[in-house]
Parts: structure tokens; sequence; C-alpha cells
């Protein structure tokens, strides 16, 4: 089983909360400035579907994801 990392480039972060609303598992979302944040270094590919779907709404262009 293999996994892959998710950035968020915090300069890039609108604070909009869709990443953490879409995969709450994954991305967490600061109460203090609402930048959106990885809740681990890593996630399983079992949820990388979910993931690619959080990279592509974020309004910012702020997640990606690092394969291993």
């Amino acid at each position: 089983m293999s996994s892959s990392r998710v950035r968020i480039d915090e300069t890039l972060c609108v604070n909009s909360g869709n990443c953490a609303y879409a995969v709450p598992d994954v991305f967490g979302q600061r109460a203090s400035d609402g930048v959106g944040f990885p809740l681990a270094d890593s996630f399983d590919d079992s949820l990388r579907r979910v993931v690619e779907e959080a990279v592509d709404m974020c309004p910012g262009g702020a997640i990606f994801i690092v394969d291993e």
C-alpha cells in the first residue's frame, strides 16, 4: 500500500474551508485565520480521489499532492 503527501501553500490559501469541508479526514482549518492545513503528513491511496477533488475545488490553487 502506498501513500502520498499533501501540502498547502499558505500564501495561496484564500481561507474558503473547501478542503476541510470536502475531506475532513485529511484537512483542517485554523480557527485563528481560516488557513487550511493537512492533518497528517501523508494520506492513504484509498482517499486519493477525494483529495484530488479537494485540489480541484480549491479556489486559491493552494493544495498540492506529492507522490512518494
